[in-house]
């Protein structure tokens, strides 16, 4: 099942931990959430059960609603397969968009007929008073051209996840007893927009194509506040990642002036002898929600 919606601050957390099943908690409220790949904390496959549960590894059941009572319909213990991070600075909101994946045994599988706000089953709201995610950064880095993190105006920038998750396993109805991420199991890629200016360019020492062509990777950073997430104040976010680019396009009569895109990868940067070293994604943020609520 696709879907989109706008990001909301109680559930971007659980969506990005559920489309790569890693998650980190610290703080009592707010709680500082942390979702990473690196080579000290890779990710590992997950081993799902039949139910929806708090933690990770976590399901979603989804609930479709419809005007007319006992015509809703409710699937239960499903994942996401793919989610993009949509932040585009002229719509002003961060973007969720991706697709549900199904079909694992549980006890309610999928429900038609139903009329789910008088089920005691039926999902329960993330929140009854959403706050929406704004596309926006205080700070935006980037390595360039040998200088690290340098300061970049960025139009717009997009992460996708895949995990490539399959059904495993069949009972005697043929439905599937557990999911299991594919191979390869994730694939993180995205799009960054920056503006071309006296920091990023294609001159010397300010080539945005230099790093790459010297098959070197550049470090993506974003903030959201002060940098520091922590219990000070809510919606805190940063995001790093390390990226490497094999295509770089200028869009010289751009509304927003000229503007170069880099479609890219996120890939595990390495040491002088090759071996995994450093991150290749690391999230955090932080909310009001600790991970035992997500039921």
């Amino acid at each position: 099942m696709d879907f989109e919606v706008p990001a909301e601050r109680d559930m971007i957390v659980r969506m990005l931990a559920n489309v790569l099943q890693d998650h980190g908690e610290s703080g009592s409220g707010p709680y500082i959430h942390t979702i990473q790949a690196t080579s000290g904390a890779a990710l590992s496959r997950p081993d799902f059960t039949g139910s929806s549960s708090s933690g990770i590894p976590s399901l979603f059941d989804i609930g479709l609603y419809y005007p007319e009572s006992a015509q809703d319909k409710l699937i239960t213990s499903a994942v996401i397969q793919s989610l993009t991070m949509n932040f585009d600075m002229t719509d002003g909101r961060c973007l969720l968009s991706g697709t549900f994946y199904s079909g694992m045994t549980s006890s309610s599988k999928f429900l038609v007929e139903q009329t789910l706000s008088a089920n005691s089953a039926a999902p329960t709201l993330m929140s009854t008073s959403p706050t929406q995610i704004e596309s926006y950064f205080d700070v935006k880095k980037l390595d360039v051209d040998g200088t690290s993190l340098a300061d970049a105006v960025i139009t717009g920038v997009s992460f996708t996840f895949e995990n490539n998750v399959a059904r495993v396993g069949r009972d005697a109805n043929g439905d599937a007893e557990s999911y299991a991420f594919g191979i390869p199991s994730v694939n993180i890629t995205g799009e960054l927009s920056v503006l071309y200016d006296g920091n990023v360019n294609f001159a010397a020492t300010k080539n945005i194509l230099q790093d790459f062509i010297d098959g070197k990777t550049a470090t993506l950073k974003l903030q959201q506040g002060d940098g520091t997430v922590d219990a000070g104040s809510l919606g805190e976010m940063n995001i790093e990642c390390e990226i490497f680019s094999t295509a770089v396009n200028l869009d010289a009569n751009a509304d927003t002036g000229a503007v170069i895109t880099i479609p890219f990868k996120v890939v595990q940067p390495t040491d002088d002898n090759g071996d995994a070293s450093g991150t290749a994604f690391k999230f955090e943020y932080n909310d009001k929600f600790a991970s035992t609520s997500w039921s």
